[in-house]
């Protein structure tokens, strides 16, 4: 009755980044129900779904990927919701729940398959891979997920690309 859903402690979390951090499912569904920000950020410019994708809790990320939970919300060192994720449980239900899976960052231009050859997130880069994500897209540095990966030093990741790489 009242209460300020988005209340924030000192760390600028809300008991939304709390329940999801700690996978409360039902709390979380009763916050999303009564309008809490499911996009909020916190001092690390971290989202509810960051800290549920870090923390494997794939029945929370489920809930707010349902709700809208933006799947390329880039935290204070640049990684999205999916690099986050530490299970393949996680990956998945990421995956599946995004409806464009080509979408790319406003910020960087960044893809999803960008962003896992940034961080070194090979297992999500493998079902973005076998999901048919192009591989051609450039972000504003002009350069390709296969770029990226190089660019960072993650051979395993690039290692996928050139077979899967679209002709010009």
């Amino acid at each position: 009755h009242g209460a300020d859903l988005n209340i924030r402690d000192c760390d600028k979390q809300t008991p939304l980044h709390l329940a999801s951090r700690r996978g409360h499912h039902s709390i979380v569904d009763l916050l999303l129900a009564q309008g809490a920000d499911l996009n909020i950020r916190d001092c690390d410019k971290q989202t509810p779904l960051h800290l549920a994708t870090g923390h494997g809790h794939h029945s929370i990320v489920h809930l707010l990927l349902a709700h809208g939970a933006d799947v390329l919300a880039t935290d204070i060192a640049g990684r999205t919701p999916l690099s986050e994720a530490k299970t393949e449980e996680v990956i998945m239900v990421m995956i599946g729940l995004t409806e464009d899976l080509n979408r790319r960052d406003q910020q960087t231009g960044n893809t999803l398959l960008h962003s896992c050859c940034l961080h070194g997130s090979e297992e999500a880069a493998k079902c973005l891979i076998e999901k048919g994500v192009r591989h051609d897209v450039k972000n504003k540095k002009g350069e390709t997920a296969l770029d990226t990966a190089l660019a960072n030093g993650h051979r395993r990741i690039a290692s996928l690309l050139p077979g899967y790489l679209q002709s010009p």
